[in-house]
């Protein structure tokens, strides 16, 4: 279930810095297939008068080749000594605006207030930047990735719900987003409501063809929606980026990266890499 109100995106961001955040990233095989091959898909009838819940699920763990990471706290398992040495690129914002550059962190100790017995054991982690603007995401560096100002776009609205869609233009090219599912008010008189079957999708016609990229399929949330935390030019090709939150979950956050450079012929965008945070 899910409870209608306004969220910011600058809420989004603190909300993932303050989290105490889950394992990085898995890496997995590049692109084999389209999204909508990939998705897992199961049907599952309920009981006491409940739909049937396409229990698909997108995107999956196996398709991100690349670590991301936000800055903030994290329990002791949730970040590896080698992601010190790692080389990192991170999406930064300041008065300017957004841009990319090379990012080296710092890494301290600090006192785990979930796992840690007393005040002195010190089992977890802030991550942060010596840069002094605000990180958006932080990703491994790779050469799809280059030091750049990020052209970005505002979209109306952060999250659409089943039957919701916002059109914009983006560096000269017209692109939709469209939310597919059911909806429900829990009980009439509650602004309260259950979405199910979630799917959103981005929609562009590119060479004179439509193509329609799925980015996220959920069947169901637990007081929790899909958010646009993102949207611009991260690999500098001059199309469209996006970083959305794809947690089903009230007290967890995860930013998924989604790139147009690696994207297959018939894709929009893919998502390359995914970073949970959970709540403390």
């Amino acid at each position: 279930m899910y409870s209608l109100k306004p969220i910011h995106l600058s809420t989004l961001f603190l909300i993932g810095t303050l989290a105490c955040n889950s394992p990085l990233g898995q890496t997995g095989p590049e692109n084999a297939a389209s999204s909508d091959s990939l998705l897992i898909a199961k049907s599952e009838q309920l009981t006491e008068d409940s739909p049937a819940y396409d229990m698909s699920s997108y995107p999956i763990d196996t398709l991100f080749t690349t670590d991301i990471i936000g800055t903030g706290t994290y329990h002791a398992e949730e970040f590896s000594e080698d992601s010190k040495t790692q080389k990192w690129i991170g999406l930064f914002y300041n008065k300017l605006g957004y841009y990319l550059e090379f990012a080296k962190l710092k890494t301290a100790r600090v006192h785990d207030p979930i796992v840690d017995e007393n005040e002195t054991t010190k089992t977890g982690w802030e991550i942060a930047t010596t840069n002094p603007d605000t990180a958006v995401v932080l990703i491994a560096a790779s050469d799809l990735l280059k030091p750049h100002q990020v052209q970005h776009v505002q979209l109306s609205e952060q999250q659409l719900f089943p039957g919701d869609s916002i059109q914009f233009t983006f560096l000269g090219q017209s692109y939709k987003l469209l939310a597919t599912g059911e909806k429900k008010k829990v009980r009439p008189d509650s602004d309260e409501i259950e979405v199910r079957n979630y799917k959103l999708y981005l929609i562009a016609n590119l060479d004179g063809q439509e193509r329609k990229t799925l980015l996220v399929a959920k069947p169901y949330f637990d007081d929790n929606m899909i958010s646009i935390l993102f949207a611009g030019d991260i690999d500098d090709d001059g199309r469209l980026d996006l970083i959305l939150d794809t947690s089903i979950k009230y007290n967890a956050t995860s930013p998924t990266l989604y790139l147009s450079k690696p994207a297959l012929q018939k894709e929009l965008v893919i998502p390359i890499g995914q970073h949970t945070s959970v709540g403390c």
